[in-house]
């Protein structure tokens, strides 16, 4: 992968990532115009199948997340020699946030 520092990211390999995504979401406020598209509704199973199983994906970045419904999720699970990763921080995200999301995910 590059110049990938695994210093900047969590290894959250073994993580459940539907529970993932449905707390990026969960954890994700309206930010931009994104308060004209918000929709305060949970994120349905078929919504969080179709992105942890989404056939664009890449095979390094098996989770990629902008805007949804509104919420600016702005998470990307990275892929390397078989680990998945995280960045340590989050973009339009509190620290208490990312901890929180850490929360649902297995840290290695």
């Amino acid at each position: 992968m590059g110049h990938f520092s695994r210093a900047h990211y969590y290894d959250i390999t073994g993580t459940d990532l539907k529970v993932f995504v449905k707390k990026v979401y969960e954890l994700s406020k309206p930010r931009g115009y994104g308060v004209f598209q918000f929709d305060p509704s949970d994120l349905d199973d078929e919504t969080v199948e179709r992105i942890v199983n989404n056939s664009f994906n890449s095979p390094r970045s098996p989770i990629q997340l902008g805007f949804l419904k509104g919420r600016a999720c702005k998470m990307t699970v990275t892929a390397d020699n078989n680990r998945l990763y995280i960045q340590k921080s989050w973009h339009d995200h509190t620290p208490e946030q990312l901890e929180e999301l850490l929360k649902v995910c297995k840290v290695n």
